[in-house]
């Protein structure tokens, strides 16, 4: 398996048609070696994607789902900044 043997290299599959990248694809999220959250579908057939998962492929929803996970992890944060007693807001802007 390449994600597994070379863990901090990316990999991208070239296909001929989307129907034959979808299908690899979905293949791949079958098998669940890979998270989801490290999966890309780019090209014009992204639409066309049938999987069980909930999350969006598409380089927008990818982003939506970073951003989420974001808000999530600072409001953890948060949290625990408030129950150590640490002042200060947990949240940064779009500059880190």
């Amino acid at each position: 398996n390449l994600y597994h043997s070379f863990p901090t290299q990316r990999t991208v599959l070239v296909t001929h048609s989307n129907a034959a990248l979808n299908d690899l694809f979905e293949k791949v999220m079958a098998r669940g070696d890979v998270d989801e959250r490290y999966m890309l579908r780019l090209g014009a057939g992204e639409r066309d994607l049938q999987t069980t998962s909930k999350h969006d492929f598409t380089k927008t929803g990818r982003v939506a789902h970073i951003l989420s996970r974001r808000a999530e992890l600072l409001e953890i944060v948060q949290c625990l900044s408030e129950s150590l007693g640490v002042s200060g807001a947990a949240v940064r802007g779009v500059d880190g």
